[in-house]
């Protein structure tokens, strides 16, 4: 559950984030006086259903969200040693989350924007992942049955569903009005493709783990590499503020300032600022510099 962005449920849970749900929880053991742990993860989305569900409206208004295309989920079924896959595709283009009983459920956008469900069956122990998205205009249903059926085998990549479909936070976080705190620009994309400084080969970039892997691809040139390493994260919808976080974080970890998208958006709006950082290669020699007079510092 660490990829939670916003929790959503009716009136009261709405467009708000998982720290703020995690804060209401520890000050309601305290009130309460309740030998809970603030770390059970069963009790706190426990508690979150049943404080956002007094009022449904909002969750009816939520449902009727119409879509560009058609919606779709995949769900994954987990009972005990056993797992299922389930596809299920929406002709009128909504989202279609039901309220389950006796089931500890919960609705969010994780950090990629993509709306998900996490269940949980208070009597069987079963646990349900479910991942709610919209296919992309113009896709035929060859390819919605060749991603059908490479999702319920399990062969399907995230590449894959990317390709043909979208996902709902932007339009979810509109209907809402609560889009001005949420900008996907300012997230890290699950990978991105790059540059090496050194050689110029593109190398690809996963979010959170450190260096790269190279990508096999090879155009002829620097500037030729330069020019597809733009197509490709264009296609996989990779800003370039995005890049250079992710190249950032591969090289000096992805704590540092210059891991967050944000301060290359700033650099572009403010560039006279003393503190604008405009390149990866500008943020290293910073990074370098600030370490080497803390380092001096110490001593």
């Amino acid at each position: 559950m660490s990829d939670v962005q916003y929790v959503l449920y009716g009136s009261d849970g709405l467009g708000v984030s998982v720290d703020a749900w995690r804060n209401d929880f520890k000050e309601y053991i305290e009130e309460m006086e309740l030998d809970i742990e603030p770390e059970n993860e069963i009790e706190f989305y426990q508690y979150i259903f049943e404080t956002s569900f007094d009022d449904t409206k909002d969750w009816r208004e939520f449902r009727e969200i119409e879509f560009a295309n058609n919606t779709f989920t995949i769900t994954d079924v987990e009972h005990g040693n056993m797992c299922e896959k389930a596809y299920k595709e929406f002709a009128d283009n909504k989202i279609h989350l039901e309220l389950e009983p006796n089931t500890i459920q919960m609705w969010y956008l994780d950090k990629q924007g993509d709306l998900r469900c996490d269940a949980a069956d208070c009597h069987n122990g079963s646990k349900k992942h479910q991942l709610c998205r919209a296919y992309k205009a113009g896709v035929t249903e060859a390819q919605k049955e060749e991603l059908k059926d490479r999702l319920l085998s399990g062969t399907a990549s995230q590449a894959d569903i990317d390709n043909i479909s979208e996902c709902l936070g932007d339009r979810i976080a509109k209907a809402f009005e609560w889009d001005k705190v949420w900008s996907k620009e300012t997230l890290l994309p699950p990978y991105c493709f790059s540059q090496l400084p050194s050689t110029g080969e593109i190398i690809r970039i996963t979010r959170y783990e450190d260096g790269y892997r190279l990508a096999n691809i090879d155009c002829g040139s620097r500037e030729a590499n330069a020019a597809y390493i733009k197509e490709l994260n264009k296609s996989i919808r990779v800003t370039e503020a995005q890049e250079k976080a992710m190249s950032v974080g591969s090289m000096f970890g992805w704590n540092v300032p210059g891991a967050n998208p944000s301060v290359y958006l700033k650099s572009a709006a403010s560039p006279q600022r003393e503190d604008s950082v405009k390149s990866v290669s500008a943020f290293c020699e910073k990074y370098k510099k600030q370490e080497s007079n803390a380092d001096r510092e110490r001593e």
